[in-house]
């Protein structure tokens, strides 16, 4: 294996050091083609059709303080384009953005920008434009990113490859990045092999998870990006991986009481499964709350046995995951998939179908119980 410092440099910091690197090309006419590599990436970044000079501080730091509140300004990476742009480039490999970073540090540059005086560094700046870059797998939650610009891995791949062979730093570079996007790909194969199913993708990582929730449901439903419905999320119980993605909410009649139903994917003991859950942030010492819940739940499971009986993919015993009315994420049916991922191009499309047929039918009913 070729010795790569990316190989150890995986984290978001190294990253960072390397945008850097990248753009100052500009100012180092040494390797024309490098140059030209700074130049295009700064045309993508600024949204201008031409370079005249880039600076760059990485890791600005400054809390600006607006009407009394504090913004702590921690940004990636900080290039001035053309003395009159500041680009903020919010840097992700593994994880997503938070807590409105963005927002709070276009808010903060702003100010800054508004009230620099002529030998501050912000005098001058006209246009702040904003950058996600993300190498990482991309979730929903990244898609959900408010930015000017968002480069997936992918994205950076093809602008960065244009200009191999200039550089061992740019190699090893697209070298490591093509390895960590092969390792999404082979990772998010979800299907069972002969080991142990907790050996398989889909028991140990989130993107295997992501990749069957999507197979099953297209990204297309998730039509308005500001909604959870048929958006996908994750997190981890006990260090093990669970997706999950909700089909809707349902306010009580005269409460501004609800509650939600959701897919999930997870493993236990008997294997990977998919199941359809009923959330409710019921107060369990409230009785009158308590009993709603269980009725809700009652009507749901009689709802969702009638559908399964009527249809033509499972039998209810063997989707029937046992009473949960009394908890506040409570299980309607759970589908065992280890033999199904086992055999996956003879029942994909049966399970996909029956999926179906049971969210729709089990949805539409809904009116008839609250």
């Amino acid at each position: 294996m070729k010795n790569n410092i990316f190989e150890y440099a995986t984290g978001e910091l190294s990253q960072d050091a390397f945008i850097c690197w990248c753009a100052n090309w500009f100012n180092d006419d040494s390797k024309p083609r490098l140059q030209e590599m700074s130049v295009e990436l700064m045309k993508h970044f600024a949204g201008v059709d031409e370079i005249n000079s880039v600076s760059i501080c990485r890791q600005f730091s400054q809390d600006v303080y607006i009407e009394a509140q504090k913004y702590a300004l921690k940004i990636d990476v900080l290039i001035i384009v053309n003395d009159s742009i500041a680009v903020i480039v919010e840097d992700k490999t593994y994880t997503s953005e938070h807590d409105n970073q963005i927002q709070r540090y276009v808010d903060g540059i702003k100010y800054l920008a508004e009230n620099a005086k002529k030998d501050e560094n912000f005098y001058g700046i006209k246009d702040i434009r904003t950058v996600f870059l993300k190498t990482g797998f991309m979730y929903d939650e990244d898609k959900c990113v408010k930015s000017d610009v968002v480069i997936s891995g992918e994205d950076f791949l093809k602008i960065l490859s244009k200009y191999t062979g200039n550089s061992e730093i740019l190699d090893s570079y697209i070298a490591n990045l093509e390895n960590n996007l092969q390792w999404y790909v082979d990772f998010g194969n979800y299907e069972g092999t002969e080991d142990s199913f907790w050996d398989w993708n889909i028991a140990n990582h989130q993107i295997a998870q992501y990749r069957l929730m999507r197979d099953i449901f297209p990204e297309s439903l998730w039509a308005d990006r500001n909604s959870w419905q048929y958006k996908v999320y994750h997190g981890t119980s006990f260090g093990r991986p669970w997706t999950e993605m909700q089909i809707g909410e349902k306010h009580y009649t005269d409460s501004s009481d609800y509650f939600s139903v959701f897919w999930r994917i997870d493993t236990d003991d008997n294997g990977p499964y998919i199941s359809l859950r009923l959330y409710e942030n019921f107060d369990k010492n409230n009785a009158i709350q308590k009993d709603r819940h269980r009725n809700l739940y009652e009507s749901m499971s009689k709802i969702m046995k009638g559908i399964v009986e009527e249809g033509n993919y499972y039998q209810w015993k063997d989707v029937y995951p046992g009473y949960r009315g009394n908890y506040k994420e409570s299980s309607i049916i759970q589908i065992k998939l280890r033999d199904k991922l086992m055999n996956w191009s003879e029942t994909k499309a049966e399970l996909i179908e029956g999926i179906h047929q049971i969210t729709y039918e089990f949805w539409g009913k809904m009116d008839e119980i609250i």
